[in-house]
């Protein structure tokens, strides 16, 4: 999922976005399920890199983690004429266990360029603000920001504000209020995107299970009065729990009666995922819109996902998505193929391709995936006085040219890299929001990087492989 969220223009687009969230987190069964066929990765094994091959393009994502195991930066490259050509960056930095802030970066051929940062703040590790800042002339902007509100430790209100004639203005104002169990009963929706506010309401019911059973989506009319808008109601397995269907529904206000809009079925063989297919209502009938099939080997793991589309009223096979190099329980290799005519039979084809990535469920538009992991260790010790343990202080070490500088235990003021000869290569004052060092330019060896904390100066080896 990109970090940098992007805001919405009018509230029937949010209204979409919002009833297909819902759905999403009712259907989490089946990305839980989906994750499980493909067996979550040990704990200690963590990505390290991702090549991505995109019709005509590659591209090589590589990762660093803190001594938390916790993502600080994203390094992403394209190939160009067999030579890795850096594209984007992304940082994030931490304060215990909380993000504090998250940085996009572009490459413009000489130095690396911010484009967009979020800062978030916490008060008892509850995030109560988060602010996005776009670029301009390497100048921060702010251009929206997020409030949340807290009752009892329970998020009761969230305000999203946009940059709009050069002021931040409220744009869009959730409520919520909850069940005496702690579950959402209503959620109210406000919109000032307009002259006059637009108002939503929705409510919700659950079974004894606890599972979501219905949704009702109510908007406010002209006169105050709250009136129906539409219905969403998920089926779920007596036996199992299991979700089996959800369905969705639109209140005819000209009629007075509601009208079938969508459904989609889920099929299991035990606790797998079988099948899921999706249908819409046209006049009086249920019309097929796609169906996904999944098979699996022996031991359970996922060997593929295939889409079929309804093609003169027979489903067709048209994209299969393979899962193959299952090492440690997990897929290393994915790979999405065309399936039906038009093309050729097994012809590699970009789709979206779900995957494990360290435990959750990643989503990329590709042709083949190749996914590169290491093992993490957690080499910080239990000393109170973290200058003990300085040769953690830049990791990883050795690197293909992208180390990271320890921010979270050391306040780093500039740093700089020579090579054996005491020729100095890299300066840099360096703020403490930031821990990158980039060697990516300098042939492999051994360097000597210089740091200056506030405490005292750090010498150390660091080897570029």
């Amino acid at each position: 999922m990109r970090i940098f969220e992007k805001f919405f223009s009018n509230l029937r687009v949010f209204m979409k976005f919002f009833s297909s969230l819902l759905i999403n987190v009712v259907s989490l069964t089946i990305l839980l399920s989906f994750s499980q066929l493909m067996t979550a990765q040990e704990k200690n094994q963590l990505i390290t890199e991702l090549n991505v091959f995109h019709n005509d393009s590659t591209f090589k994502y590589s990762f660093i983690y803190n001594h938390d195991g916790k993502k600080s930066v994203e390094n992403k490259y394209k190939l160009e004429k067999s030579h890795w050509i850096r594209s984007s960056q992304k940082e994030w930095n931490y304060e215990g266990e909380n993000c504090i802030s998250q940085t996009e970066r572009k490459w413009d051929g000489s130095q690396w360029k911010p484009t967009y940062t979020i800062e978030y703040r916490y008060e008892n590790n509850l995030m109560t603000a988060e602010s996005h800042y776009e670029y301009v002339n390497q100048l921060p902007r702010q251009i929206s920001k997020i409030e949340c509100f807290y009752e009892n430790g329970r998020l009761i209100s969230k305000k999203t504000y946009q940059l709009q004639d050069e002021m931040l203005k409220l744009q869009l104002e959730l409520d919520y209020k909850y069940t005496t169990d702690q579950k959402i009963d209503s959620l109210f929706i406000t919109s000032f995107s307009t002259a006059t506010p637009l108002q939503y309401r929705s409510k919700f019911n659950y079974n004894l299970l606890g599972n979501v059973e219905t949704q009702l989506l109510e908007k406010k009319n002209e006169n105050g009065i709250w009136t129906k808008d539409e219905a969403t109601r998920w089926y779920y397995n007596a036996d199992s729990g299991q979700l089996t269907e959800q369905r969705k529904k639109q209140w005819n206000a000209d009629f007075n009666f509601w009208e079938n809009v969508e459904k989609t079925v889920y099929e299991y063989d035990n606790h797998y995922l079988k099948s899921e297919y999706s249908q819409y209502w046209n006049l009086m009938f249920w019309e097929n819109a796609f169906r996904y099939e999944y098979n699996y080997d022996t031991s359970g793991n996922l060997l593929n996902k295939i889409l079929y589309l309804p093609i003169y009223n027979v489903w067709r096979k048209v994209i299969t998505i393979n899962y193959n190099n299952y090492e440690k329980g997990v897929s290393n290799v994915m790979e999405s193929k065309y399936n039906f005519w038009g093309g050729s039979t097994d012809e590699l084809v970009a789709s979206d391709i779900p995957f494990l990535f360290n435990d959750e469920v990643d989503i990329r538009k590709a042709q083949r995936i190749e996914v590169g992991y290491s093992t993490f260790v957690d080499t910080i010790t239990n000393s109170s006085n973290p200058d003990e343990n300085h040769k953690n202080l830049v990791y990883p070490n050795p690197s293909e040219g992208i180390f990271y500088l320890d921010t979270r235990h050391y306040k780093i003021q500039s740093f700089e890299v020579s090579n054996l000869s005491g020729k100095l290569l890299v300066v840099q004052n360096q703020p403490q929001e930031t821990g990158i060092v980039d060697l990516t330019d300098l042939p492999r060896g051994i360097y000597i990087i210089k740091i200056q904390t506030i405490d005292n100066q750090i010498v150390q080896k660091i080897i570029k492989k």
